[in-house]
């Protein structure tokens, strides 16, 4: 059961990339998942507040340490431009 869903833009290395993901939080036993589908990465918290942020930090590392080619892999079902 999907308790939250939310958007958000994240942007690569200062305005190379711009892409909106979707970010949806479960309750699974005590905790809270979200899982951003787009780029296939997770992150828990005791809160849904928490779990969102500590997705957004996640997500945040990934886009500033992956490579372009790395990211364009986990999106190739969706269109991005890549500057």
């Amino acid at each position: 059961m999907v308790v939250s869903s939310t958007r958000w833009t994240a942007s690569k290395k200062s305005r190379i990339m711009k892409q909106t993901v979707s970010v949806h939080i479960q309750k699974e036993e005590d905790m809270f998942v979200a899982l951003c589908t787009d780029f296939d990465i997770a992150s828990q918290g005791t809160t849904i507040s928490e779990a969102r942020d500590n997705l957004k930090e996640a997500l945040e590392v990934f886009l500033e340490t992956a490579s372009l080619e790395e990211i364009a892999g986990r999106t190739a079902h969706r269109y991005i431009r890549i500057y």
